[in-house]
């Protein structure tokens, strides 16, 4: 079985990370300095960076130092009520969904750079994106959709159905 290796908590501006099996001693406060929707860890500059998700923005954190190290601005012109819901990594690329907006892609060598929609028409509805192993999935009202990667033979679903709602990739 998997072994929890953190967990993140999220209020306002802040952050907190600690280990379950060493709370007082792994304990972390970050502040984003912006109102946060989220915050997930994903591995980039050879470590784990907390990605933080707000209104206008995600800003990768540096759980060490508690220092943003880089701030990737939702697209030009947009300009949302809500927040990021979730973020994931993917092959040298940060991808967000947000409820308004939909799925968001960056370059993560270029941080400032206004992100891109992508996968529009399809993605308005994005609830979550995440890259686990070697492909990008996304929760489009109800779907589980593999968007890119290996996914052969990986299950999607269709939430809350019952095992005939089941296919293969």
């Amino acid at each position: 079985a998997e072994k929890l290796d953190r967990v993140i908590v999220t209020a306002g501006s802040r952050i907190l990370q600690f280990k379950p099996e060493d709370f007082t001693g792994s304990c972390r406060l970050m502040d984003a300095g912006f109102n946060l929707r989220s915050a997930r860890v994903h591995p980039w500059m050879d470590k784990g960076l907390v990605f933080a998700g707000g209104k206008r923005q995600v800003a990768a954190i540096d759980p060490d130092t508690t220092q943003q190290v880089a701030v990737y601005p939702l697209p030009e012109g947009k300009k949302p009520k809500g927040g990021v819901n979730a973020t994931a990594v993917w092959k040298n690329r940060l991808f967000a969904t947000h409820s308004e907006i939909g799925l968001i892609e960056w370059d993560l060598a270029k941080p400032w750079v206004p992100g891109q929609c992508v996968f529009t028409g399809v993605t308005e509805l994005a609830a979550t994106v995440l890259a686990p192993g070697d492909a990008l999935w996304a929760t489009l009202g109800g779907w589980n959709v593999a968007l890119a990667g290996d996914v052969a033979g990986l299950p999607f679903f269709r939430k809350g159905l019952g095992s005939d709602d089941v296919g293969r990739g």
